[in-house]
């Protein structure tokens, strides 16, 4: 399962009620579709890197170069997807220099049989047989939370993120997989003085009308989710589909910069069919950025 902010946030809600309870879940939730998040998760990057921001192509070309890439010399810049964490606060024609490919993860295909119960046997013959997609991360990973110490704090989000490595992350968690380790918790500021809009760094369901829609550029993911834990068993597991902007997109504040923003988005209601206290993560961790085209 890809590692996404939505979704961790989902495995972090139920390690919360396995180790504190449903009570302490819900006070956790008191106020967040009202702007009021206890914690924001981000995806995973590869360590010490920050995804390329979701701009069209003038916001990176070096000022006074007045050529035009060929196709090839595009292909290749789509394909340098990641920005070191410390060069972020650069404008971003500048920051183009330092984009970069990274082995992230792998997909590959995988063999796997389907097994009886009653005989803890394959069944079916040379027919049983089937092919799955495995996805393998990079060794080291970075997630960034926001989060609000009032209300829990960084010790108890590290004890739930180990709590979730070691049941394991994600679709295949029951067969051994999503399997990881949290080696350590770094507070963490990205300074930009000149900053003139933020980058998101998990899916986001922006506030409506909060932001200058001709100079905001993003991606569209739609999550088609589904319940996690003991919910996953019930008669209804799907929830309904939430269309986000995903990570990477770049919006810029109609009423201007407020550098000690440290996420953006909503909290959305109403997605599951069994459960009315269910949310969507639709917040995300920003980073600023100065988003600087050259004319």
């Amino acid at each position: 399962t890809p590692i996404k902010g939505d979704t961790l946030f989902g495995a972090l809600c139920w390690a919360i009620v396995e180790r504190f309870g449903d009570r302490r879940l819900a006070e956790l939730l008191n106020g967040y579709a009202d702007g009021e998040p206890f914690a924001v998760v981000s995806d995973a990057f590869p360590a010490g890197h920050l995804p390329k921001p979701v701009l069209p192509f003038p916001y990176f070309k070096q000022v006074g170069d007045k050529t035009e890439p060929d196709a090839k010399e595009r292909k290749k810049f789509k394909k340098r997807e990641w920005v070191p964490a410390e060069k972020i606060g650069l404008p971003t024609n500048e920051m183009a220099k330092y984009f970069t490919e990274s082995a992230f993860f792998q997909k590959r295909l995988k063999t796997a049989n389907r097994v009886n119960p009653e005989t803890n046997h394959a069944d079916g013959g040379a027919y049983s047989a089937y092919m799955i997609e495995e996805i393998r991360y990079a060794e080291t990973l970075n997630v960034y939370a926001v989060i609000d110490e009032n209300r829990i704090s960084a010790e108890e989000i590290k004890a739930l993120f180990k709590q979730i490595g070691q049941v394991g992350f994600g679709k295949k968690a029951s067969s051994g997989g999503g399997k990881f380790t949290v080696s350590e918790m770094t507070p963490v500021a990205f300074e930009n003085s000149g900053a003139t809009a933020f980058m998101t760094l998990a899916p986001c369901v922006p506030a409506p009308d909060e932001f200058n829609a001709a100079k905001s550029f993003y991606k569209v993911f739609v999550r088609f989710g589904r319940h996690g834990n003991v919910a996953a068993t019930s008669g209804k597991p799907f929830k309904q589909p939430v269309m986000t902007m995903d990570a990477g997109a770049v919006l810029t504040p109609k009423n201007g910069m407020d550098k000690s923003t440290l996420f953006v988005g909503t909290g959305v209601k109403g997605t599951s069919l069994i459960d009315e206290r269910t949310v969507f993560q639709g917040y995300a961790p920003v980073v600023a950025l100065t988003a600087k085209e050259t004319k």
